[in-house]
């Protein structure tokens, strides 16, 4: 991790020892962003092969180190999306975004695979139900939000390669890819020294706004969100609203696999 973001550090002087937590500014986009590129460079190679293997499916013919993990480099304010030559395009409902990849060979292209976003303050309003973001309130501002779990679509990201989507989409049903990636954004966040992590429920997500709770779609987003969030551990506070996770009192992901 960069000097900036992480605990320093001893002087020279050997009798005196400093120790200075420096906690990640979420105010500070261009620090965020730069923090999530560190969270990649540290989770490169092995250390991501190891978190990976923990979710890959039994049976299944994916191997761990062909999966690894690049970060968005989206800001806030502008345009939410990321091009990747004629690969696709991902559109993001957040300015943070740490994308699962795949390659089948060292020296091929990786294919994106799917996504986690997350987000806070007044931006994440603007991705919730009309009305339901109102009882949210300051808590909104405090810790990050994931927001946005979404794999491969037909119709945007592999719009110029639809057999691109159907190869995505056979990869991911070998590995179970939102709590990978739920997993990916905790160990960031403990990595810098963040206290909560949330995780917005699927009746509060704008792009199911209106429909019923026996859609399809809806009940799609219940899983991917809902049922995701608590088999990993979050517990819903009715006080904001959101699934969250005291980083404080769970281990990372690494540290559980005995990094």
């Amino acid at each position: 991790m960069s000097e900036l973001l992480r605990p320093s550090g001893v002087s020279q002087d050997k009798d005196l020892e400093l120790d200075i937590d420096t906690v990640l500014d979420l105010g500070d986009t261009l620090a965020v962003h730069q923090s999530m590129q560190e969270t990649v460079r540290d989770l490169w190679g092995d250390e991501f092969t190891r978190l990976a293997k923990k979710y890959i499916k039994q049976g299944a013919t994916l191997l761990p180190d062909q999966l690894s993990l690049v970060s968005s480099n989206v800001f806030r304010d502008l345009d939410y999306s990321f091009l990747a030559e004629e690969r696709g395009k991902w559109e993001y409902d957040s300015p943070f975004a740490f994308i699962l990849q795949h390659r089948y060979e060292p020296t091929e292209t990786p294919m994106f695979l799917s996504v986690v976003g997350f987000t806070y303050g007044s931006h994440l309003e603007n991705y919730m139900k009309s009305g339901k973001g109102k009882k949210i309130g300051a808590a909104v501002d405090s810790f990050p939000v994931i927001n946005q779990i979404q794999g491969p679509q037909s119709h945007s990201t592999y719009k110029l390669k639809p057999e691109y989507y159907e190869k995505a989409r056979g990869i991911l049903g070998q590995v179970r890819w939102e709590p990978l990636l739920m997993a990916t954004v905790h160990e960031w966040a403990k990595s810098n020294k963040l206290e909560k992590l949330g995780v917005l429920p699927a009746e509060y997500n704008l792009w199911v706004s209106g429909l019923p709770e026996d859609d399809e779609k809806f009940k799609r987003f219940k899983r991917r969100y809902d049922h995701t969030a608590k088999r990993y551990g979050f517990e819903k506070n009715e006080k904001s609203s959101f699934f969250e996770l005291d980083i404080n009192n769970r281990p990372s992901p690494l540290d559980e696999l005995g990094k």
